[in-house]
C-alpha cells in the first residue's frame, strides 16, 4: 500500500492489478477495491504449478518476467522517473 500512498503512483479506478500470491489476503483485495477501486487477479508464479520442470513450462516462467520486467519499466516512463530500468520502487 506504500507505493499508492502518492496519488502519481496509483493506476486508474477501473484498473485490473495481476499479482502473485503474495498479496493475499481478503482485507487487502476489499481495500485496494473500495479506496481505489484496483482489482485484484492473483496469479501464480511459482515453478511447481505451471509445470516449468518441461521446456515450455520455463518458457512461460520466463516469458512472465520478461512481461513482468516491461510493464515497470513501462509505468516508470508513465509516471516519469528518472531511472525507467530501476526496480527498486517495486521491491517490497
Amino acid at each position: 500500500m506504500l507505493m499508492l500512498a502518492e496519488a502519481k503512483n496509483r493506476p486508474a479506478p477501473g484498473t485490473i492489478d495481476v499479482c502473485d500470491k503474495g498479496f493475499a489476503g481478503a482485507d487487502f483485495e476489499c481495500t485496494l477495491l473500495t479506496e481505489f477501486g484496483i482489482t485484484v487477479v492473483r496469479g501464480q508464479l511459482g515453478l511447481d504449478q505451471h509445470g516449468a520442470r518441461i521446456l515450455s513450462g520455463l518458457w512461460t516462467r520466463v516469458i512472465q518476467r520478461l512481461l513482468a520486467l516491461n510493464v515497470a519499466i513501462w509505468f516508470n516512463w508513465k509516471i516519469g522517473t528518472p531511472r525507467k530500468r530501476s526496480l527498486i520502487a517495486y521491491d517490497h
